[in-house]
């Protein structure tokens, strides 16, 4: 049997995502879980396949996890130290960072279970506003016969207008949340693309660290370290300003 179509980044994402928005719901690992996190892909991934992923994803995580030294204080620091500890420990790199990023305050992997509902209450809004829940069996109420035919129109056009302006409100808080999560998903898979053109750089120039081109390109990236390590000082030197200003 051939293999199947190639996992992206986003779809990893997706799956991470469910995890998190599920599992602060409340709803464990079983099949209802599974039938959720499926009904959210459309079709294009059998459940088995979902399955198989998330247990690759969840391994290298937790791999990850294991590798990331908490007594750092900042979280760049913490992350890049632990990107090199896994690529030391299996050889490889560690192409999960945007999963670790929406999995990292799960119970399962670390986090706290007092930050999780706040982390992933986007996710979660998010995730059920995609996912109907399933439907349940509406009991047939019997049929009054003292009830005047006029007032039960108009009881019945004011549960519709009712239901109509809780179904628009609904939407429309739910669209920015949705929006919100989509553009983490971007920037991380952004960022991610980003590592992976300077490490293909590196290669490419470090195979020749005599040439002209070469040794332009270090100092202009030796140049482009030191401008945004300087932008990350001056915004932490900020943000602690504004700490002071708010508690003097």
């Amino acid at each position: 049997m051939g293999r199947g179509k190639k996992w992206s980044s986003l779809e990893d994402q997706e799956l991470a995502a469910a995890y998190a928005a599920l599992t602060s719901a409340g709803l464990k690992t079983g099949n209802t879980f599974w039938e959720r996190v499926h009904a959210r892909f459309h079709e294009t991934r059998s459940i088995r396949a979902l399955q198989n992923r998330w247990v690759f994803i969840s391994e290298e995580v937790k791999e990850f996890v294991n590798c990331l030294d908490l007594d750092e204080s900042e979280e760049e620091e913490v992350v890049d130290r632990a990107m090199e500890l896994f690529r030391e420990r299996k050889s490889r790199e560690f192409e999960f960072l945007h999963c670790w990023r929406i999995l990292q305050h799960c119970p399962k992997f670390g986090g706290d279970t007092s930050d999780l509902e706040m982390a992933t209450k986007v996710e979660s809004m998010a995730f059920e506003a995609e996912i109907p829940a399933p439907s349940e069996p509406t009991e047939v109420q019997p049929e009054s016969k003292t009830l005047n035919p006029s007032v039960e129109v108009q009881s019945e056009a004011k549960t519709k207008e009712a239901g109509l302006q809780t179904t628009t409100v609904t939407e429309e808080s739910l669209k920015p949340l949705a929006t919100a999560t989509q553009q983490q998903l971007t920037s991380e898979l952004r960022r991610k693309n980003d590592l992976q053109e300077d490490e293909l750089a590196m290669k490419l120039f470090g195979e020749t660290p005599e040439s002209a081109q070469s040794q332009r390109y270090f100092e202009l990236l030796k140049r482009k370290k030191v401008l945004l390590l300087e932008q990350e000082v001056d915004e932490l030197e900020q943000a602690q300003q504004k700490r002071r200003q708010r508690t003097a």
